[in-house]
């Protein structure tokens, strides 16, 4: 996921930032943005897409999460949004759906 995200030109400021609220897989900066990003993987026979398994409680989390990392941050980003990718696992490999602005 990280690498991928650095393909597409991101820079990555924090991996696994965790506080009493939850964790947050990603942080990137995208140009002047700064990005959360939910990570989720899951095989072909686990019944529910990697996308699919991120619901409105840890949507909810997730936000709160960023929520109160920008409370801590002396430096406001121009912009934040709060992205998802899903990392399908199959017998080729792995395929990633990307979702800016999923949240």
């Amino acid at each position: 996921a990280e690498a991928y995200l650095l393909g597409r030109g991101m820079q990555l400021v924090q991996r696994n930032f965790r506080n009493r609220y939850g964790e947050i897989d990603l942080i990137m900066r995208d140009q002047d943005s700064l990005v959360f990003v939910e990570v989720r993987t899951r095989g072909v026979d686990d019944g529910i897409s990697a996308l699919d398994s991120i619901g409105p409680q840890k949507q909810r989390q997730v936000r709160l999460v960023a929520s109160s990392y920008l409370s801590t941050t002396d430096q406001l980003p121009k912009s934040i949004r709060i992205d998802a990718l899903g990392i399908l696992l199959n017998a080729e490999g792995a395929v990633i759906h990307y979702v800016p602005n999923a949240m």
